[in-house]
């Protein structure tokens, strides 16, 4: 199976974290270039995508355009899977069982495998697939998001280019909402499975109080939210009502997604 991880070529010590990270399991991997902001107008008009208007900073476009691109040559390659990473992550234990070989990905018949972790409770289904390494499949029940380690059938690459390019500037989301939260509720959408526990963590979930590899996407979304209309306090009240009502009853089903 291919691995690529999506990389920027001025952060070479970012590469050099990834060469290292892989190279302690022995896994094959390729550095795919990440799209920068000022490739990002060309290659969405090229590609179908409405990102001009779309309520993103230049940080989320160019990053919702790197993965897009790579779905794109996923297919162009005829691949029919491969595992995406972004260049901050850390992998866990016996990690290349999963990334050497595709073989338990067919042989489960897997279009989407979320690899990674938040570190946060979610709602997974009872029903699970046991695989390698005393870890379990879960069908993913409600909004996971990152995405610094995925695999995808190119079944799902070709769906996701379908959703994206039917999407208006209004309609468009990070790429990580978009596939971790609305494909979720969709329900003829492809079924993204949680493999659990995650061997994929971004180093700022890992290691928020040592980061070595500040990201700059949070950074951008962090100012991003601080500039969001404000909500009337009728709405404020009414919405925190709601998300503790949801915590409460949510937590008695909700599994965490640990990382190992």
């Amino acid at each position: 199976m291919k691995c690529k991880v999506i990389s920027l070529e001025s952060k070479p010590e970012r590469r050099t974290h990834i060469t290292q990270e892989f190279s302690k399991q022995g896994i094959d991997f390729e550095f795919f270039d990440a799209i920068t902001p000022n490739q990002v107008t060309q290659l969405a008009k090229q590609h179908g995508l409405a990102l001009g208007d779309a309520f993103l900073t230049e940080g989320e476009k160019a990053c919702f355009m790197s993965h897009a691109c790579l779905w794109q040559q996923m297919i162009d390659e005829n691949l029919t899977y491969l595992a995406v990473f972004e260049d901050d992550i850390y992998l866990g234990e016996n990690a290349h069982l999963f990334f050497s070989d595709d073989e338990w990905l067919k042989d489960n018949a897997l279009d989407f495998v979320k690899t990674e972790t938040f570190l946060q409770k979610r709602k997974l289904s009872k029903d699970s697939i046991s695989t390698m390494d005393h870890r379990t499949l879960h069908v993913l029940k409600e909004s996971h998001l990152g995405a610094a380690g995925y695999i995808l059938s190119q079944k799902a690459a070709v769906q996701l280019l379908a959703i994206i390019r039917s999407l208006n500037s209004e309609q468009i989301q990070p790429i990580d909402v978009i596939v971790f939260e609305y494909l979720i509720k969709d329900s003829e959408a492809i079924l993204i499975h949680q493999l659990l526990p995650a061997i994929c963590i971004q180093e700022f979930i890992l290691m928020p109080e040592t980061l070595s590899m500040p990201s700059s996407l949070e950074n951008d979304r962090l100012i991003k939210r601080k500039q969001k209309p404000k909500r009337s306090i009728g709405k404020k009240l009414k919405g925190e009502l709601s998300n503790a009502i949801r915590k409460s009853f949510g937590q008695f089903m909700r599994t965490k997604i640990e990382f190992r």
